[in-house]
């Protein structure tokens, strides 16, 4: 199953619930690979100390002809890097490069149960490419106002998308994160989304998940005791039952 975790507002948790969802399915017996396909790069600055030599750009920028011979096998699953020269395959533009990953994943979707894609806050080439390659989308939105912007034009991408490309393609759900329980404004948020599938797990505002990042570790190694890790293993088991 690939998944692209996707909200063209940046600072939603996107990168933070690629790592701790895929983490978390690592931990219930999954084979995971993520895919940093964002030219910031901070899903792979998160889990690699140094710059690899190699990334998705390579592939883009046809250095290599396979995604599976930039694999970095970690402890608890795989990774495909990204790195800041992805931003040029963005601004070139070219119709090909949407159909490249949609191909390269039909070939290694067999090799594991989720592929989990952090995508770049925008929707340019990536994430374009990112949706035709899909099976779901997960929409990590941030319990304030301004994270709603934009849903509707990612909405009109996700409709044009599977219209033309991924007849297949589906909504899992939007994934409400940072939730404060007793801000009203939040409570109104999460009310407020009901035109969009919404999943049942809440991620709630938590420390350890803000500090996890900068110890390069999900919150399953960081604090598992925290409401963190309660709440993307919770994430996790509801992921796997929608199958």
């Amino acid at each position: 199953m690939i998944i692209s975790l996707i909200n063209q507002k940046g600072g939603v948790g996107k990168t933070t619930s690629c790592l701790n969802l895929g983490a978390s399915l690592a931990a219930l017996g999954k084979r995971i690979l993520l895919i940093d396909l964002d030219p910031q790069y901070n899903l792979t600055s998160i889990l690699l100390k140094e710059e690899p030599e190699q990334s998705i750009y390579s592939f883009y920028n046809k250095e290599v002809d396979s995604l599976s011979k930039i694999i970095n096998e970690l402890d608890k699953f795989d990774l495909i890097t990204s790195d800041i020269r992805l931003a040029g395959i963005e601004r070139r533009n070219d119709i090909n490069n949407y159909f490249l990953l949609r191909e390269e994943l039909k070939k290694l979707n067999e090799n594991y149960d989720y592929i989990l894609i952090d995508c770049p806050p925008s929707l340019g080439v990536m994430t374009m490419s990112a949706l035709i390659a899909s099976n779901f989308l997960i929409i990590p939105v941030k319990t304030e106002f301004l994270s709603l912007k934009g849903i509707e034009q990612l909405i009109e991408t996700f409709t044009e998308i599977r219209k033309i490309h991924n007849p297949t393609l589906a909504i899992m759900g939007v994934l409400f994160t940072m939730f404060e329980k007793r801000r009203n404004l939040d409570r109104e948020i999460v009310k407020s989304i009901d035109y969009l599938p919404v999943l049942n797990t809440i991620i709630r505002k938590n420390v350890d998940v803000a500090e996890s990042p900068g110890a390069f570790q999900p919150i399953s190694d960081y604090n598992p005791n925290s409401v963190g890790a309660e709440d993307y293993l919770n994430l996790a088991k509801e992921i796997m039952n929608h199958e």
